[in-house]
């Protein structure tokens, strides 16, 4: 999914209703041009690949133990992957991380 620059401020107003008060929401058009200008080994000091396997999911909205039988892991496993993804972007909720992971192009 590409954002267009034109299209970033209906997007985070509709991003902003789904999230809880107080959610940090990232610009999605600047995270879109950093992946594209750095490539998705952008994220590779931030997340094991593993991690990156499970954001993937994630941001198909998979839960938890989905994730785990689609990558044959246990599902404690995954929610440990989960817990450390959501720490490493400061994020409060899954769904702050599996939005960005699909508006910021990061993740297919």
């Amino acid at each position: 999914m590409s954002l267009r620059a034109e299209d970033a401020p209906s997007f985070l107003a509709s991003l902003r209703t789904l999230l809880p008060e107080g959610a940090v929401v990232l610009d999605p058009v600047g995270a879109t041009s950093e992946c594209a200008e750095t490539g998705r080994d952008r994220l590779r000091p931030l997340l094991t690949e593993r991690q990156r396997d499970v954001l993937r999911l994630l941001a198909e909205g998979l839960s938890n133990k989905e994730i785990a039988r689609r990558l044959a892991l246990s599902h404690f496993t995954v929610r440990n992957h989960v817990s450390q993804i959501l720490r490493s972007f400061d994020f409060s909720t899954r769904r702050q991380a599996e939005a960005w992971g699909r508006a910021s192009g990061c993740v297919e």
